[in-house]
């Protein structure tokens, strides 16, 4: 089998990093198929890159000048990976035993974008994470709290589980132009957007339950959680609206979207929501580059909207997550 490149993306978390990479640099000792750990820094500043210079020499660092948002961080770790394959892990991750080898047998497939694989909290239960598609309002959203059921090992189809892990074919997240650079800034939204993309352009994702990653997400120093409440809604919102003007390409879709759109700001001002206004003055702002990549989307597609959700939702196979469920799986 081929060799797989980690690469793992760094803003500011030096408590992270050193709880998390010793970790990452044990698993990749003990794996034949790891040869490479690159990690991103976006620009921080609270000692992370000395910290991975002084203790992790055998990591190739790249120490980005500045704060570019995650989009940028992960596209710059695939272009520097020597590999054709990129397991890509945030920073607060650490891969289980065997989870590279259980994912990259499926890459042999060339229909096969990504694999994904099981999630666990620190205590060692099942992360609860998106699948399947529904449509809502003219916006392909994904549905949430989903996982495999207790005991299940097979593999499956699924649109995908955050962008935060997976195992990559390199040349296709390429030829896709990674996520998004331009529009999806700071953070959030380029993993649905580049997964839609994907299915778009006819590719699967396959979710493998028997590859485990522990993830830290807890950790109160994470880029997400260092947002308050009110700006991290007004950059989901802003980059949900940028999401379908450059993805849906129904037209019945665009006019429920739309609907929505005006209703929304009808009752905001009602309710004094005047920060459903911001977010959609702010996505107003990339309107002309979004349509641009909407062009462009069109014409690369293999799969129209409805072919694109019909193909999705034809491989759910997840079992809806009970009511205080817990899919226990051990350290």
């Amino acid at each position: 089998m081929s060799k797989v490149s980690l690469v793992i993306t760094n803003f500011e978390a030096e408590a992270i990093l050193r709880r998390c990479v010793p970790g990452v640099l044990r698993y990749a000792q003990t794996s034949e198929l790891v040869d490479e750990i690159v990690l991103v820094d976006d620009g921080s500043k609270d000692g992370s890159c000395e910290f991975v210079r002084r203790e992790c020499p055998t990591v190739k660092l790249i120490a980005l000048p500045d704060n570019r948002g995650f989009s940028r961080t992960a596209n710059a770790g695939f272009r520097a990976a020597r590999n054709p394959h990129v397991l890509l892990l945030s920073n607060d991750m650490v891969p289980v035993d065997g989870c590279v080898e259980q994912m990259l047998p499926h890459l042999a497939d060339e229909t096969v974008f990504a694999v994904t694989p099981r999630q666990l909290n620190a205590d060692g239960s099942t992360l609860l994470a998106a699948h399947g598609a529904v449509v809502t309002w003219g916006e392909p959203k994904w549905r949430p709290n989903v996982y495999p059921k207790a005991g299940h090992d097979a593999a499956e189809a699924v649109t995908h589980f955050g962008g935060a892990v997976a195992l990559y074919n390199r040349r296709h997240f390429l030829d896709l132009a990674g996520f998004d650079e331009d529009l999806f800034l700071p953070f959030c939204v380029e993993d649905t957007d580049l997964y839609y993309r994907a299915w778009k352009r006819g590719f699967t994702v396959v979710y493998e339950p028997r590859a485990r990653v522990f993830h830290y997400h807890d950790n109160p120093t994470t880029i997400v959680r260092r947002c308050s409440k009110p700006d991290l809604e007004r950059i989901v919102r802003k980059n949900r609206f940028l999401y379908v003007w450059k993805n849906v390409h129904a037209r019945w879709m665009i006019g429920l979207h739309t609907a929505q759109t005006v209703v929304r700001l009808m009752f905001s001002w009602l309710i004094a929501d005047f920060g459903y206004y911001r977010a959609f003055a702010d996505a107003l702002k990339y309107r002309r580059l979004a349509f641009r990549k909407r062009h462009e989307e069109r014409l690369a597609s293999r799969r129209s909207d409805a072919e694109a959700i019909k193909a999705i939702n034809a491989l759910r196979v997840c079992h809806a997550a009970r009511p205080g469920a817990k899919d226990v799986v051990g350290k």
